[in-house]
């Protein structure tokens, strides 16, 4: 999906490029045509706003643990495995990984022949907020709330984690005040543990 203009706009920005025609072109190109950015549509149209990620695996883990560090410690990986940083790098590991296969999981769901929409939405409006960063918007009536996590084993759906996720929901309904019917669908590596 294209940049919209104004993440071309803010991007550049970000970057302290000139906000010119050619700096705008050559960062689409960049982002669009390389793959290093995506860019899906915010699920309330009505701002015109899009979410817009880097998204080269390389380009990630060199800005995560790369840059700016030297390596001291040989064995940094192998005595790191369990750091909370790398558990928190394999989780938005896999959401990216998942991000970039949508497809396979409407076909995992079963809805591969829908017509369907993805995007992305944030609430505007209500405290504590909500953050969805895959929807899936089905012709069908339905609206598929995609929860990416990482897991070694079967995820369990904690008490704490429960709330969050009907709130996220209600979050959702109340402000996009959509007549769809909504499904939360845990997107894990190894399943949901039953309760």
């Amino acid at each position: 999906m294209p940049l919209c203009d104004g993440a071309r706009r803010e991007i550049a920005s970000a970057a302290g490029l000139k906000i010119t025609r050619q700096n705008i072109a050559l960062l689409q190109s960049f982002g669009e045509l390389c793959g290093f950015i995506r860019s899906y549509p915010n699920f309330s149209m009505e701002d015109n706003l899009c979410l817009y990620q880097l998204v080269d695996p390389f380009s990630l883990f060199h800005l995560r643990f790369i840059k700016g560090r030297r390596p001291r410690n040989p064995r940094f990986w192998t005595s790191n495995l369990e750091s909370p940083s790398l558990s928190a790098w394999k989780g938005y590991a896999f959401e990216q990984v998942c991000l970039s296969h949508s497809e396979q999981i409407k076909q995992a769901l079963g809805i591969a022949a829908i017509s369907t929409e993805m995007s992305s939405w944030r609430s505007r409006y209500s405290s504590p907020g909500a953050q969805v960063d895959l929807l899936l918007d089905r012709k069908d009536g339905i609206i598929n709330l995609c929860e990416m996590k990482y897991y070694k084993a079967e995820y369990a759906i904690s008490s704490r984690e429960e709330t969050n996720l009907r709130n996220k929901i209600a979050v959702f309904e109340a402000e996009t005040r959509t007549k769809k019917a909504v499904h939360l669908t845990m997107v894990t590596t190894c399943g949901v543990a039953k309760c």
